[in-house]
């Protein structure tokens, strides 16, 4: 797909893990690497939520489920595509983030 609004998001895909051995070190390191680019795509999504003057916190999107549930929706409803594709992406991110422990 090619980038529009400047945000190729083939580009800022979400590396698969490789391994099913535990190892502290390469948890760690993943989830730094994962934590960098939810922000990355939070980042993009306020971005173009202010195009379309919405104002989005990216921080209360990660700590906050309804208001990032909510402000998902409005992006879902604007009609601009690449926002719509970044929202249901990240809709599956937060929906996975706040998802209750074992």
């Amino acid at each position: 797909m090619p980038p529009v609004h400047g945000f190729d998001l083939d580009d800022a895909a979400l590396p698969a893990s490789t391994s099913l051995e535990a190892c502290d070190e390469a948890t760690t390191a993943l989830a730094t690497e994962r934590a960098q680019q939810t922000g990355t795509l939070l980042g993009q999504f306020a971005t173009l939520m202010a195009e379309h003057s919405r104002g989005v916190e990216p921080e209360l999107m990660q700590t906050d489920r309804e208001y990032a549930l909510w402000q998902l929706a409005c992006a879902h409803s604007i009609g601009d595509p690449v926002l719509k594709q970044l929202a249901v992406r990240l809709f599956g991110m937060v929906d996975r983030a706040f998802e209750p422990g074992p």
